[in-house]
């Protein structure tokens, strides 16, 4: 369950979790699912089916890599 993954990262150090990137690929598009995980740490959020264009698009890329 990711929201569980999210909760028990959350218990570890600052450090630890400010060096992560957390993407959720998820089926949900549930508004509320998406707030949560946000809330939780994700950096962000994709939904299934994974594209190349969604990739491509993907925040992490855009923002750290260009």
């Amino acid at each position: 369950d990711g929201f569980e993954f999210l909760d028990k990262l959350n218990k570890l150090p600052v450090e630890i979790r400010d060096e992560l990137y957390i993407c959720l690929l998820t089926t949900s598009e549930d508004i509320n699912d998406i707030k949560k995980g946000i809330e939780l740490g994700a950096k962000e959020h994709l939904t299934k089916p994974l594209t190349d264009e969604k990739v491509r698009n993907m925040k992490l890329l855009t923002q750290y890599f260009q």
